[in-house]
C-alpha cells in the first residue's frame, strides 16, 4: 500500500501500483483529492498502454508529428484496468513517459504505476524537496518513500488528449 514521491519530467510526482487498492487510497489521502477526481497511470511502452487503454492509430501520428512533446491520451479503458481504480469512468489518462528515473521505474515492475503530482490537492506543483516537505506539514497522510531528485526544471505539463470519433480533442494544451 506503499507511495513513493519521485522526481518527474515536469514535477515531483507519486507513483504507486494501480492494482494495490490500499496504495491507491493512500495516494487520494495523501493529496486530500476527491474520489470522484481520475488519476492517470504511466506506463513503460505503448505494447503495455494498449494492454489498458483501447489503441487508436492516430497517437502514433500525434506522437510522430510531436516527438519533443509529452503526451497523456485518454483512452476507452480496457478489461485489465482493476475495476476499482477510477470506477465511474470509462476512459483511463495514459502516459509513457520520456523521463529516464520514470522509465526506470516502469522498467522495474511488470504493471502500470498511478502518476500524479506530488502536491496537496489545489496547491501548486513542487519543483525541489524542499517546496514539496513545506507542503507536508498540511497533509494528514505521508509518502512511504521520498527520491531526491535536486531541483527540477520548470516544465509545462504533458498536452492531454482524447481521440473521439477519429477526432483529435486537445483537454489540455
Amino acid at each position: 500500500g506503499g507511495i513513493v514521491v519521485h522526481p518527474t519530467d515536469t514535477c515531483y510526482g507519486i507513483a504507486a501500483n494501480v492494482f494495490d487498492q490500499a496504495a491507491v487510497e493512500k495516494t487520494y489521502a495523501f493529496k486530500g483529492r476527491d474520489y470522484n477526481k481520475p488519476l492517470n497511470i504511466i506506463v513503460r511502452d505503448f505494447e503495455q498502454m494498449k494492454k489498458y487503454g483501447r489503441w487508436h492509430p492516430l497517437i502514433e501520428e500525434i506522437i510522430r508529428q510531436n516527438p519533443q512533446k509529452m503526451f497523456s491520451f485518454v483512452l476507452s479503458r480496457e478489461k485489465a484496468v482493476p475495476p476499482r481504480f477510477n470506477p465511474d469512468y470509462k476512459t483511463i489518462g495514459i502516459q509513457v513517459p520520456k523521463f529516464d528515473f520514470s522509465l526506470s521505474l516502469l522498467n522495474l515492475v511488470d504493471f502500470p504505476l498511478i502518476a500524479t503530482s506530488a502536491n496537496l490537492s489545489g496547491m501548486k506543483n513542487n519543483y525541489s524537496l524542499a517546496s514539496f516537505l513545506k507542503q507536508m506539514k498540511k497533509a494528514e497522510v505521508l509518502p512511504d518513500l521520498i527520491i531526491d531528485g535536486g531541483r527540477l526544471p520548470f516544465r509545462k505539463p504533458s498536452a492531454v488528449v482524447e481521440i473521439r470519433d477519429g477526432k483529435i480533442i486537445y483537454l489540455r494544451k
